[in-house]
């Protein structure tokens, strides 16, 4: 699983923030086809920069449009990869307490 709108609607990640590491999201839009479910699950969403046009022929929507109808607060232009190392050190590293 790779693509923003898998991601999203993958039940597996249902209440989390996402945190995309890759600087570019929403370049090919979404279409309700591709998606794992028929609704976002993910609580938020973390991008580097979000395509604001998608170039894909099929696209039926943008990212942030998306985003909007579903009420998934997103926020851009953050240093994601920086953040997304940041978090998974900082949790998944950690040692357990004894």
């Amino acid at each position: 699983m790779t693509g923003y709108q898998e991601v999203l609607t993958d039940p597996s990640y249902a209440g989390q923030m996402v945190c995309m590491t890759y600087p570019l999201q929403g370049n090919y839009g979404v279409r309700d086809p591709d998606a794992e479910s028929a609704r976002p699950w993910a609580r938020a969403l973390v991008v580097r920069w979000a395509c604001p046009v998608p170039s894909h022929h099929s696209s039926e929507a943008s990212l942030d449009e998306y985003l909007r109808r579903w009420r998934v607060p997103a926020i851009a232009d953050t240093a994601s990869y920086r953040s997304g190392r940041t978090m998974w050190a900082r949790t998944w590293l950690r040692q357990p307490t004894k």
